[in-house]
């Protein structure tokens, strides 16, 4: 992110404040990360809650509230539902939750702010030192953690119910970054009909860390391995039947892994400037 520019805490959260009222009022036109052909949308207005909104999901996650048959879907839609009911027009009987699911405790608050803390100083770093346009994910996050902790935008409820996971996920990452070496980038991509086939390999690897990322079901299984200070990853989708396997495979050798494929190169994470290996599909465990 360039070491020769340092800023304050207080400066860097200030500029965020300044950097994301240019972005509200560039969206019909230029802005400051140079979005070309955005188009204005209709104004989304903010709405407040009688509590810290973040912690509430926290105390949720904490004593693990499902939601009930007759409700279905997920704890994730279950919890946006609730804090809907909370700020529009419905019926709250579906929802009269004990106290014990409405009162966030000491610990859930100081979780809280040390989860808005972390994202006002990474997305102010990463919007003042990154000329990348923000994603939608990361307007919306920062619109969110820039904002009082009673009030927050409706379209914004998937972002906050995951806020947890994607927080535990993105320091395991920070760690990543200060452990391993960078790759060189790569903008090279490929196809079976192509020239530049990437070459089949044996490879023996240590294994990491074993991350579930909130998002594509297809690839958010992760396991993470080490070679010579550099990183790799074989993805898989949540179903996957290799999963035991490999899961098999890595407690019975000690977290070794021998396998003959091939790899690609890619960012750790949108917007990362942090490259590593990925296992390429067609790869055989020794």
């Amino acid at each position: 992110m360039g070491d020769d520019i340092l800023l304050e805490e207080q400066e860097v959260i200030t500029s965020l404040n300044d950097l994301l009222n240019d972005y509200e009022d560039a969206r019909d036109g230029a802005s400051p990360w140079d979005l070309v052909g955005v188009k204005a949308e209709p104004e989304k207005k903010s709405v407040v809650v009688d509590c810290d909104v973040l912690a509430l999901v926290l105390l949720w996650s904490s004593v693990n509230l499902h939601p009930p048959q007759s409700h279905g879907g997920s704890k994730y839609n279950y919890w946006c539902s609730i804090i809907r009911s909370m700020v529009d027009n419905y019926s709250h009987d579906e929802y009269d939750l004990e106290d014990v699911f409405t009162t966030p405790t000491k610990q859930n608050l100081e979780k809280a702010k040390e989860i808005l803390d972390y994202y006002k100083l990474k997305i102010s770093h990463r919007a003042l030192l990154d000329d990348v346009p923000f994603s939608e994910y990361e307007t919306k996050l920062a619109k969110f953690v820039n904002s009082p902790v009673e009030e927050f935008d409706v379209d914004t409820l998937g972002v906050i119910v995951r806020l947890e996971t994607t927080h535990s996920v993105d320091q395991i990452f920070d760690g990543f970054m200060d452990k391993y070496t960078s790759l060189t980038p790569s903008e090279l991509s490929w196809t079976p009909w192509n020239e530049n086939l990437p070459t089949v390999e044996t490879h023996t690897l240590k294994f990491v860390k074993k991350v579930n990322v909130l998002g594509n079901k297809e690839n958010n299984i992760r396991y993470y391995f080490e070679k010579e200070n550099e990183l790799y990853c074989m993805r898989f989708g949540e179903k996957n039947s290799l999963l035991s396997v490999l899961d098999h495979v890595l407690e019975t050798k000690d977290g070794i892994l021998q396998l003959t494929c091939s790899l690609s190169t890619t960012v750790l994470y949108a917007n990362s400037d942090f490259w590593y290996h990925t296992v390429n599909d067609g790869f055989t465990i020794e």
